[in-house]
């Protein structure tokens, strides 16, 4: 079941249109559900969307009925358009500290008086690429008390690289579990010499393994030959990220 609900957001001057998937096995009563962010929600569910979507939402539901998943309920909030950048980059070249506070205080919260979702990091995750990857890494980092679960697809980073830097002046990173992937080019063609921004998604994936994340446990990274930056191919991963952050118990 899909229900569709509008959050306006003070700060951002904005009307968030908000899409929740309830999976197949929701109880309202009983251990609550875990959660899942999903930037750039217009996008998500499949054939909807900039190149037919993510599919995360048919997606998910495979997995939970393969014994591969969990009973994950999926919060998918669209964008806020012309203004998508400047609300999923961080300080100081945009403001997605606002959109990480308006998730984690204002969203989640109202949420949970309508449905049975956790209130544990460990069972909240945000997931998004691009830019949107940016902002569940930062949602991450900012808020660990509220996102322990950080899925970024082809992150692409800020000028001036501010969570590169903060990440190297961490002692530790928060993160419960953080899934990396990136492809190896930035559209189709054989002329096309432009990366999605691998060499950033690899080393942000060796900085995790140098701060003492697991692979396989608390961090999975990913390099995927021949993929591109673009929904085609999220597609072919989100099921990895998904998996990798919301294991069966």
């Amino acid at each position: 079941m899909i229900c569709g609900m509008e959050f306006y957001c003070k700060e951002l001057k904005h009307r968030f249109k908000i899409h929740i998937k309830l999976p197949g096995k929701y109880a309202a009563d009983g251990p609550p559900h875990p959660v899942c962010i999903l930037n750039d929600g217009q996008n998500q569910w499949k054939n909807q969307g900039a190149y037919g979507g993510w599919h995360t939402d048919v997606i998910t539901s495979r997995l939970r009925q393969k014994g591969l998943g969990r009973d994950v309920v999926l919060v998918a909030v669209e964008s806020t358009g012309i203004s998508r950048d400047k609300y999923y980059v961080a300080p100081p070249a945009g403001r997605c500290d606002l959109y990480v506070k308006f998730l984690a205080d204002r969203l989640l919260p109202a949420l949970r008086r309508k449905f049975n979702l956790s209130v544990l990091p460990d069972d909240i995750g945000i997931v998004g690429s691009s830019y949107g990857a940016h902002c569940a890494v930062y949602a991450g980092l900012k808020r660990p008390d509220v996102f322990g679960l950080v899925g970024s697809l082809s992150f692409a980073p800020a000028p001036g690289r501010p969570l590169a830097m903060r990440l190297k002046r961490m002692p530790r990173l928060p993160f419960k579990k953080i899934y990396l992937d990136c492809g190896t080019k930035w559209s189709p063609g054989r002329k096309n010499t432009r990366t999605d921004y691998t060499r950033v998604t690899v080393g942000l994936i060796r900085l995790a393994e140098a701060k003492g994340l697991v692979p396989g446990v608390q961090l999975m990274g990913l390099v995927a030959k021949g993929h591109c930056h673009n929904e085609i191919y999220w597609r072919k991963r989100i099921g990895k990220c998904m998996a990798f952050l919301f294991p069966p118990l």
